[in-house]
């Protein structure tokens, strides 16, 4: 009877809604740790409960999130309860006497695995109402395996020749990993399914930044989202608009303590990353999103200038074979979520692909078979353009994860 009444209300009332009641949801939820845009959502009371449950509560979220958007909403605990105290005012409603949370809750990504708190560097998002996300629409155009197949049949993979024509159409090998294929299978890269088997509630992707202190050419100074930190929360935010449970970290390891520390920047992630691991074990999907250097690196894509996409992969070898000391197990199926995703890209949105870079390290490639480093433009490209590349490149990601082979 509740969800009905409620179900009533919130069909005539859709606009109105949006805002209203999304933000009592956003706002009203305990403070042990339990929040819906930047960490974990757990509904406690009948009211959050019936709500999940309306047509129209995606719809209502959506509307919020834009809204956070738009506007400066509020961050402390007084702040919030005024928010609420006017809305109710103005409903003719009573005051709510919940103690509210901070909205942003910040920390250190050691300390949030050790208590269980949010981190001053991690986002978390666990969307409870996964199963209700609007189906998304498929891309015009081939579907992937059909793009797959027909890179796969442009090739006669063994003939020499043509694995080296695959190899310098799609690759650029830096000199120290010497003779790459005999590495590199293009045709099993082409047959992997890299689909996710499903979708969960649990984190299944961590963002990253290995060098987060990366910018463009007209990046403000001091201003983070001027970052590839602030494409992380581009990302972040458009993944988790398509359903999945996304955690960032937004830790700049490459600057610690005041000091600089990019030659040690892989080292001090690494531990970190498999704290994450260890806390949340449903994590798929790894990526590393930095910036490149040099020339700037741009398409005219839908209309907007775009900075490239290039993916990198460490192949943990040199000139001389194999390095011991830095194996993956997941190198084949590293190499095939770079080169897949690359194809999609080129065939969704020609010229937004730049070659995929080979080298010789490891680069923190080998916790999972999903994990990718991102060089989103270089530092000559505008933020505007990494923006612009970041969205299209969750597009990508979207695709390749759910579309199964």
């Amino acid at each position: 009877m509740i969800g009905l009444l409620l179900l009533c209300v919130l069909e005539m009332n859709k606009e109105k809604i949006a805002v209203s009641y999304y933000e009592k949801i956003l706002y009203c939820a305990t403070e042990q740790g339990r929040w819906l845009k930047y960490g974990r959502y757990e509904p406690d009371n009948l009211y959050q409960k019936t709500l999940e449950k309306l047509p129209h509560f995606c719809f209502a979220r959506q509307q919020g999130l834009q809204k956070a958007k738009e506007e400066k909403l509020p961050g402390t605990e007084t702040e919030l309860a005024e928010v609420i105290r006017q809305e109710s005012e103005v409903q003719g409603e009573k005051e709510t006497e919940k103690k509210l949370p901070v909205r942003y809750a910040y920390g250190n990504v050691s300390e949030m695995l050790k208590s269980a708190v949010k981190s001053e560097n991690m986002e978390a998002a666990v969307r409870p109402d996964t199963h209700l996300q609007t189906p998304m629409v498929k891309q015009q155009g081939k579907r992937l395996q059909e793009i797959l197949t027909t890179v796969k049949e442009q090739y006669e993979w063994k003939d020499e020749k043509d694995k080296d024509r695959f190899l310098k159409n799609y690759y650029i090998a830096d000199t120290s990993v010497g003779n790459v294929g005999t590495v590199l299978d293009g045709e099993k890269l082409l047959s992997v399914n890299t689909a996710l088997e499903r979708i969960t509630e649990e984190p299944q992707i961590l963002i990253y930044h290995t060098h987060g202190t990366e910018g463009y050419k007209d990046s403000r100074e001091g201003v983070e989202e001027d970052t590839v930190v602030g494409m992380g929360d581009i990302l972040y935010e458009e993944l988790t608009a398509k359903g999945f449970s996304v955690l960032h970290d937004r830790t700049t390891y490459d600057y610690v303590n005041g000091k600089d520390n990019r030659n040690y920047a892989y080292t001090t992630a690494r531990p970190e990353i498999e704290a994450m691991l260890e806390k949340y074990p449903s994590i798929e999907v790894i990526l590393d999103i930095h910036r490149d250097s040099g020339a700037a690196r741009k398409a005219k894509i839908e209309g907007k200038d775009t900075a490239q996409i290039m993916l990198f992969n460490g192949l943990c070898r040199n000139a001389d074979g194999p390095i011991p000391h830095l194996p993956n197990p997941y190198l084949d199926d590293t190499l095939a979520f770079s080169l897949q995703l690359n194809l999609l890209g080129r065939e969704r949105y020609p010229g937004l692909m730049f070659k995929n870079y080979l080298k010789n390290y490891r680069y923190n490639m080998h916790f999972t078979g999903h994990c990718m480093l991102v060089e989103l433009g270089t530092q000559n490209n505008t933020v505007e353009e990494a923006q612009n590349g970041v969205r299209l490149l969750a597009s990508l990601l979207y695709e390749l994860l759910t579309e199964t082979k």
